[in-house]
């Protein structure tokens, strides 16, 4: 397979587009990204979840805590900031199974479903070590959106609107409204030298490469050797988006 086959394959992978058509769309310069949620469930399996139709609106939301009341001559009454209250994002995705015949269209939905869920014989398992039980963490991907805007979370809400059935009542069409609350105050934005060591995994968005990734959590882009050696990577260019990665601290001699 040459290196231009091998591009349009991956592009496939991650589009709506109809095969026989791609390689003139990828050629345009216009490749549409098929958004996903890649879950990170507490027993550590990521299965990405691809949506159908990617999302054509989404709500950013964010508040402030305040706490006290404190006041001088110039500012009197004031409350004292106590940082970000919650960030949040909200879209609605769509399914539909209307051309497939009869397929229920609830069964496509039921792995965004499982996000609000926890798993029962996990919970068991995490009951007996004394240990909270949790709904996976997940993360919202697509394309350039999430190079800037991707933050770890949890989905707090999730409802369903079915807006068409078959003649025997089998929903086939649905909309649903889902909400993404953010669990840590970690955005790619912020200033690489400012991140916490704390975080040891990270799913690659569409368009990242390994240097890019390691100039970002460690401020040298050299480092995408310590990061390809933890996660045995042997070609840096076959990291497709949807990899977890593991990130570990650097020594101070560095990886290069």
């Amino acid at each position: 397979m040459t290196t231009s086959e091998s591009v349009f394959s991956a592009a496939e992978s991650v589009t709506n587009i109809d095969p026989r058509h791609m390689k003139d769309v990828v050629m345009s310069g216009h490749v549409p990204i098929r958004a996903m949620i890649v879950p990170w469930p507490p027993e550590g399996i990521p299965i990405p979840i691809p949506c159908q139709f990617n999302p054509n609106e989404i709500t950013y939301d964010v508040g402030a805590n305040y706490k006290n009341v404190f006041g001088d001559k110039l500012e009197p009454g004031l409350k004292e900031y106590a940082g970000v209250k919650h960030e949040k994002l909200t879209m609605k995705l769509d399914f539909d199974t209307s051309e497939s015949g009869y397929l229920d269209v609830r069964i496509m939905m039921l792995p965004l479903l499982n996000l609000v869920k926890v798993n029962p014989l996990w919970k068991i398992i995490r009951s007996a070590m004394g240990a909270k039980v949790r709904p996976p963490f997940v993360y919202f991907i697509w394309g350039m959106f999430s190079l800037m805007m991707r933050f770890k979370a949890v989905v707090t809400d999730l409802s369903v609107v079915f807006t068409y059935f078959s003649p025997e009542g089998i929903p086939l069409r649905a909309t649903t409204t889902v909400t993404f609350e953010a669990v840590l105050d970690e955005f790619l934005g912020q200033n690489p030298t400012s991140r916490s060591e704390a975080r040891k995994m990270r799913i690659v968005a569409e368009g990242e490469t390994l240097d890019f990734i390691a100039y970002q959590e460690y401020g040298d882009a050299a480092n995408w050797r310590h990061i390809a050696m933890v996660n045995d990577i042997d070609n840096p260019m076959s990291v497709r988006a949807g990899t977890v990665l593991k990130l570990t601290p650097i020594d101070g001699a560095g990886a290069r």
